[in-house]
């Protein structure tokens, strides 16, 4: 059934449902979370910031270690025939599809903290298209998807709570912080050795280490800033506001593009990368920030 779902996308491919396909696709990328999660962290709420980013973050690296776990080749790995599309986006293994699971944490996260009607039902839709679009160009089976779409979902609705819960009570926030963090950090040091010591290069490993470094330089950078002072990010005019918003940007760039000119093609230095990335956002950035009067107490 599931090859029989797929040949049918492919029978009915024409140039302007490629596009459309392509660009559903990445309602479900990391460009597109970072863009909306940083509006939210520097400019409107650091609590709705934080609630995505961990429902996020918590779900694609669970996502990453069933991946290496599982090791399911894509559909146009298996099918002969099969042309798979955006192939730049399908680096790892295939289940579930990581696409998938990462919009359902995403878009259900966002979907819990607002209430309007109309943000309400572009999450739902962004939810099913992502998924629906990840089948029609060939890089997941239906069964990643429906997998991605109920880990997701599952996931951000406990996460999201959690968070929530926890937030006026910044002992206990920190402390379930430090306790994610040190989880990630005792499991990457485990895969690290297996990596040296028995993979060796032969499995798709780096999208773990990639988002392991993101969780853990964002969520350590996150207890820093909350203990030595804890900014508001809803005070400040708009155009303070904007200034933020186009430094952290450029911060941003530079640090992915310089690192990844600078590193080498190595799974430990990606993972650097994107923890520095998570560290400016939620630590570098507000404290610089703050210094030149962007960000307040």
């Amino acid at each position: 059934m599931q090859t029989d779902i797929l040949i049918f996308f492919q029978s009915h491919e024409t140039p302007l449902l490629d596009h459309i396909a392509e660009a559903l696709t990445m309602l479900g990328e990391p460009g597109i979370y970072i863009l909306i999660i940083t509006l939210f962290f520097w400019g409107i709420s650091k609590r709705a910031g934080i609630c995505i980013t961990f429902a996020l973050s918590v779900s694609t690296f669970f996502n990453s270690l069933i991946k290496i776990a599982i090791k399911a080749p894509r559909p146009f790995e298996a099918m002969p025939g099969l042309q798979g599309k955006r192939l730049e986006t399908a680096t790892g293994y295939s289940f579930p599809s990581g696409h998938t699971q990462g919009a359902a944490s995403f878009y259900t996260s966002v979907f819990l903290l607002f209430k309007k009607r109309v943000i309400r039902i572009f999450c739902t839709l962004a939810i099913i298209l992502v998924g629906v679009s990840r089948v029609y160009l060939g890089v997941h089976w239906p069964k990643d998807v429906l997998a991605g779409w109920v880990l997701g979902i599952g996931l951000a609705w406990f996460l999201t709570g959690v968070i929530n819960k926890k937030w006026d009570n910044k002992a206990k926030l920190q402390g379930l912080m430090i306790t994610c963090l040190s989880i990630v950090a005792s499991t990457v040091i485990f895969m690290t050795l297996i990596e040296l010591f028995q993979y060796k290069g032969s499995v798709k490993i780096q999208d773990f280490f990639k988002n392991s470094g993101l969780l853990l330089g964002t969520f350590g950078g996150f207890v820093l800033e909350v203990r030595i002072f804890d900014f508001d990010a809803a005070k400040g005019s708009i155009s303070r506001k904007a200034v933020r918003i186009i430094l952290g940007y450029t911060g941003i760039i530079l640090i992915q593009g310089g690192l990844k000119l600078l590193f080498p093609d190595y799974f430990l230095f990606h993972m650097l990368r994107y923890g520095i990335i998570g560290f400016w956002i939620t630590f570098l950035l507000p404290l610089g920030g703050r210094r030149i009067g962007l960000f307040f107490n």
